[in-house]
Formats: structure tokens, C-alpha cells, sequence
């Protein structure tokens, strides 16, 4: 299975190659379904992206495509670059977050709005195994990256000033964040340190997936030097996960909080959370005059409620952070950018910031490996026994069992052949007895689920 409900990914040479590239451009083109479209074309750093890019763009320079190749960048660039020139769609040549062996496509209609389940993945996963091909046509190419950078780098300083000098350290963790980065915050005038600077698809540094645990040169440098702020993005740079000036890497629904009382101030409106976010924090946005949405997880999903909700902003646990004044796309280059703005404003630590967040007692995301075509059949069993045992459920994802003592969310993963759960209890023991009947009711549904295969 390499299609997920919000981008495709597999092991190059097993489940991904060039070939599949070139077909997935042909049914891609088709799913559009437009004459002349206008798509762009980016790439991470990945050993394999090059060759996967020249195949994809081999693809629609056979059709009466306009192609704007932007080369090695962010995916958040070839996001802007869609919906600021008003394109027909685009491609993303990366796996993201996952281990170098992988590569993958993120795949973009008008507005850079993902194709995901339930918005077009379907029709393009019907036209792709049908073998149907475009008639082939002339179009167009444009070599864009330099100009792309340059109408990014005007937006972002336009909508971005410091109100005092800040020094942030930036841990690119040698993906495509290497050039963007320092460029935008040079010209809104922070300060940088960077960290894992060079390119590398092996990613020799670090993971390119910034947990904590993969983070210990920035939180070290965080406590060593006299900075206001650290951040660590992931490979193809959507993630920025935020380390505060004593050197805690701090979650997203924090920092969303942290954000949201910072545009809360200016104007009253709505911030889409995730399910999985802390009702501690909920009740916080609430009482600083937010509107709270709620969303399912997932990049398409949140970016699909920022808009047409109008949305000042979105955030996720993960660290991804949509903003409306920029598309509602999410960047963690323009997050970095917005938080120095804060902190300029704000005159305060971010660690102070921090401190203002309440928060409960919650667990981390707890995976369970399954195989693909079991973990949806699962969840489903998992929140029929919690329904049984009295829970109050919710079912915008995967699903959320409340109790007295807290909840639970349990989901399958949209990217991996996984299950996911996290939880949060009033108390520590509450918390405990929340994830030891969690997983008792996996492993039950589990083993259920396997017998009837």
C-alpha cells in the first residue's frame, strides 16, 4: 500500500521507482482534468528525489502542460508558489518526515489544497491502476526557483517585522529548509544559529523526523547560548517543532496556544485544532476569546477547515502550523518568522509564554505496528468495546472515548502500517489506568480482527 489518505509513500525500489513516477504524473494530469493546466514541480533532498522528479516531469512535459520547476526546496515553497500564482495543482517529490529509504508525493490541486482521501485520491488512485494515458501534447516549462524564493521571501517580510533584535537557532536537520531558511529570517532581521545546515538525503546528523529524542545538539546549544529561541524542522520542512530558551522542546498544542493568544489579541476568530489536542489548552483559547474547530488529523484536513472556516490559524500536536495570512498553508519556515514576531512584541521569554499554557497530564503517542489492511477494522473494534464499557464517543477520527477520568484517542495511522494512541487524564492515575485499558482493548481487537483474516 503505498497510497495514504493524504500523500503516496513507499521504499524506493520496492514499492516506489521511476516508472511509478511517470504513471502517477499521467493519472495526475488526468485527475486535474483541466486543458493547459499550470502545475509546479518541487523535490527534497532525498538521494532518489532527483530521478523520481525527472520522471514525474518527463510525464507531463507530454502533455499541453505549463510546468514550473522550482528544483530543490521546502514543500511549503512549492505550496506558496501554487497558491499565490493561482496554478492548477502541483507535486511534491518527498517523504517527509520518514526514514531515507523512503520517497513518496505530495500532490496539490488549485489553492495547493492536498489530494486526500475523500478530496480526489480516489478518482486518482481509479485512473492510475486503470492504465489510462493522456494523448500526448506539447506544453511549456519554466525554470522558477530563483524567482519563486524571491516572490516568498517579499510575502513573508511584507506580513513579518521584528520590533527588536532576536536570535534564533535553527536546526535544518540537512533537508530542504537549507536555503530558504536562513534567507527569510536574515531579511526579516533575526539573528540565526544554525545547526545540521548541509543537504544530505542520508540525513547523517539526525532523523529527519525531529523528535525529542533526535534533538539534543539543539536543546544543548539552547542552554549553552543566549538565544531566544530554537526550532527543528523535519525533511522537507512543513514541521517546525519549537525548543524554548531553557532548552524544552515544547509540543504543538502549546505552541498553537502561544500563537493563538498572539493573533487573539488583534482580532477574535476561529483556530481548528486536531482531536487530539488537550482540553486544558481548548479551554485556554476559549477564554482568550478563540472559537475552537475541531479536525480530524491530517495536513488536508486541517488546511480544508482553516479556509473555508476563515480561520486565523490552525495547529497540530506534530508541530505543523497553518496560518490564513499566508494561504492557510502550513510552513515552518513562516512559523519560525511569526514567532520571532511574537517575541519581539511580547518582550518576554518564550519559556514564560510556556509556563501561561495549562496543561493536564497526557501520555505521548503510543504506536502499535499492524499490518495495513487490519488497523482501520481495529479501531473500529476498539471503540465498540469502549462504547460497551460506557464511554462517550466521538468519531471525527479514528476514535475519542471520554470518561470521567479524561479520554483517549485511538486512530490509524495515514502514512504508516500503524495504530496510534494518546490520552489524557486528570490525574496521573487516571492517566495510567486510561492507557493500561487502552492497551488491553488493542490487543483484544487485535487478536479478533486476526482471526477473522
Amino acid at each position: 500500500m503505498v497510497f495514504y489518505a493524504y500523500d503516496i509513500r513507499g521504499v524506493y525500489g520496492k514499492e516506489i521507482d521511476e516508472h511509478f513516477a511517470f504513471r502517477l504524473a499521467q493519472a495526475f494530469y488526468l485527475t486535474i482534468g483541466k486543458e493547459r493546466p499550470k502545475f509546479a514541480i518541487g523535490k527534497d533532498v532525498r538521494v532518489h528525489s532527483n530521478s523520481l522528479e525527472k520522471a514525474f516531469y518527463d510525464a507531463l512535459s507530454k502533455t499541453d502542460s505549463e510546468i514550473y520547476r522550482i528544483d530543490t526546496v521546502p514543500t511549503p515553497l512549492l505550496y506558496f508558489v501554487i497558491a499565490h500564482r493561482d496554478l492548477d495543482g502541483g507535486v511534491m517529490i518527498t517523504a517527509s518526515h520518514n526514514p531515507p529509504e523512503w520517497n513518496g508525493f505530495k500532490l496539490c490541486r488549485d489553492k495547493a489544497y492536498i489530494i486526500a482521501q475523500g478530496m480526489g485520491m480516489e478518482k486518482l488512485k481509479e485512473i492510475f491502476f486503470s492504465k489510462v494515458k493522456p494523448a500526448e501534447r506539447t506544453g511549456r516549462t519554466i525554470y522558477f526557483k530563483d524567482k519563486a524564493i524571491k516572490e516568498y521571501v517579499n510575502y513573508v517580510s511584507d506580513r513579518v517585522g521584528l520590533k527588536r533584535e532576536i536570535k534564533v537557532a535553527i536546526d535544518i536537520g540537512n533537508g530542504a529548509c537549507f536555503e530558504l531558511a536562513p534567507i527569510v529570517m536574515k531579511t526579516i532581521g533575526a539573528k540565526i544559529r544554525l545547526i545540521n545546515e548541509e543537504p544530505n538525503g542520508l540525513f547523517p546528523n539526525r532523523p529527519p523526523e525531529p523528535k525529542e529524542e533526535n534533538l539534543s545538539l539543539l536543546k544543548g546549544v539552547m542552554k549553552s547560548e543566549r538565544l531566544d529561541f530554537g526550532v527543528a524542522y523535519d525533511g522537507d520542512g512543513d514541521r517546525a517543532v519549537f525548543v524554548d530558551d531553557l532548552g524544552r522542546v515544547i509540543p504543538g498544542d502549546v505552541i498553537t496556544a502561544i500563537f493563538a493568544k498572539h493573533f487573539l489579541k488583534k482580532r477574535k476568530g476561529k483556530i481548528v485544532v486536531e482531536v487530539n489536542f488537550s482540553k486544558a489548552i481548548e479551554e485556554y483559547i476559549r477564554s482568550l476569546g478563540g472559537e475552537i474547530v475541531e479536525s480530524r488529523v491530517g495536513h488536508a484536513y486541517i488546511m480544508d477547515l482553516v479556509i473555508k472556516e476563515s480561520a486565523l490559524l490552525g495547529g497540530e500536536v506534530s508541530s505543523h502550523f497553518y496560518f490564513l495570512d499566508i494561504y492557510g498553508l502550513d510552513d515552518a519556515i513562516y512559523a519560525t518568522a511569526k514567532m520571532a514576531e511574537l517575541l519581539s512584541e511580547e518582550g518576554v521569554r518564550l519559556s514564560e509564554l510556556v509556563n501561561e499554557v495549562p496543561r493536564l497530564p497526557n501520555s505521548p503517542v503510543f504506536v502499535i505496528d499492524v499490518p495495513d489492511d487490519e488497523k482501520f477494522k481495529i479501531v473500529d473494534e476498539v471503540a465498540s468495546d469502549f462504547e460497551k464499557l460506557g464511554f462517550k464517543i466521538s468519531r471525527i477520527d479514528g476514535v475519542k472515548a471520554f470518561s470521567r477520568k479524561g479520554w483517549v484517542l485511538v486512530r490509524a495511522s495515514n502514512t504508516m502500517p500503524q495504530i496510534k494512541f494518546k490520552a489524557e487524564g486528570n490525574s496521573i492515575e487516571e492517566l495510567d489506568e486510561l492507557i493500561k485499558l487502552t492497551r488491553e482493548l488493542i490487543g483484544k481487537a487485535k487478536n479478533r480482527v486476526e482471526r477473522k483474516v
